[in-house]
């Protein structure tokens, strides 16, 4: 994993080890090329890395309806 997930690695990791509650995780994949500055291959990588974890991945293409709100758009 790259090293600006470094601190959100151990942040779950930290979460996920926590044995007295039920847990879960979630990462926000950024793969929308089109509404955001994402990137298919880095979050394809996230994604892998949340199976081998066991997290959930999240993506901006697929899983949100908007990402900016009304009049807002991506900077080129």
């Amino acid at each position: 994993m790259t090293r600006c997930c470094a601190g959100d690695i151990s942040m779950t990791n930290y979460v996920m080890g926590n044995e007295r509650y039920k847990t879960a995780a979630f990462f926000v994949c950024n793969d929308d090329e089109v509404r955001e500055n994402g990137s298919f291959e880095k979050a394809q990588k996230v994604r892998d890395f949340c199976a081998e974890n066991g997290w959930v991945p999240i993506s901006m293409k697929n899983d949100w309806l908007t990402i900016f709100g009304d009049g807002v758009t991506k900077k080129v």
